[in-house]
């Protein structure tokens, strides 16, 4: 039972490539790292801020990173799926479903739940409690805030959440940290300093292409660069979250719900 439960962690793990370039999101064309064929492994790429070097500029849509970087995961998959856009930006909306996200805890040696609670707010306030957002709540563009416990923090975060543009078959989510992610008395990462960039874009009426980018800032804690392979897992469980791909032990790379 051991041995196959450790095949199949095998066969979920994401490809990570060599970073040898910084990300390239794709909103100038073709990305980087390109994406995965849908039903396999996304592709994922970590850059540190040595990485880069001083002559390294992101691209427009990202500019955010240029001047407050320490490290980039970008991750790049293609899934199989029929729904449009309402339906898929509707896993966005619906923020109270990320506490049942699951990932493979480098730490702990075993499926754990990513975020403990999650759920919208009114506003930029933990007290002010709602039900989860709708899609044209969304669609609005206004900045939207939603409060999440993750299980590597000891406290709840409000995080801001604004969609950036949409079209007929694709749109842009930006997310970022608007209070401190704290583990007790440790900062791990200041307001702002944790932001991500959700590309999704439809090629064909049976596939959706999926590019996540997430910075964690120059004044993220020390402890938050420990291990690459955290980093590439939890944004592996949010992919197939927001593909509609369950995230337990028991989950196919390739199942959609």
């Amino acid at each position: 039972m051991a041995l196959k439960a450790a095949a199949l962690v095998f066969l979920l793990l994401p490809r990570v490539a060599a970073a040898d370039e910084g990300p390239l999101p794709p909103c100038t064309g073709a990305a980087r790292p390109a994406y995965s064929q849908a039903g396999e492994a996304p592709q994922v790429q970590i850059w540190k801020d040595a990485d880069l070097g001083p002559g390294w500029r992101p691209a427009d849509c990202a500019s955010w990173i240029a001047t407050d970087r320490k490290t980039l995961i970008a991750l790049a998959a293609r899934f199989r799926s029929e729904s449009g856009v309402d339906a898929v930006l509707a896993r966005f909306a619906e923020v109270s479903a990320l506490s049942t996200v699951h990932y493979w805890s480098v730490t702990d040696g075993g499926w754990e739940r990513l975020i403990t609670q999650a759920y919208a707010l009114q506003g930029p306030d933990l007290q002010s409690q709602r039900a989860d957002f709708t899609v044209e709540e969304v669609k609005s563009g206004r900045d939207l805030y939603f409060a999440q416990k993750d299980n590597r923090s000891s406290n709840k975060v409000i995080y801001r959440m604004k969609l950036r543009e949409a079209g007929p078959d694709s749109f842009v989510v930006e997310m970022e940290n608007v209070t401190p992610v704290r583990f007790y008395v440790v900062t791990l990462f200041p307001a702002g300093s944790l932001r991500s960039l959700y590309f999704l874009n439809r090629p064909s009426p049976f596939a959706w292409d999926y590019y996540s980018l997430t910075g964690a800032g120059s004044h993220a804690s020390i402890l938050t660069g420990s291990s690459d392979q955290s980093y590439v897992n939890r944004a592996t469980a949010l992919f197939r979250h927001f593909a509609g791909i369950p995230t337990d032990g028991d989950a196919s790379a390739s199942h959609e719900r």
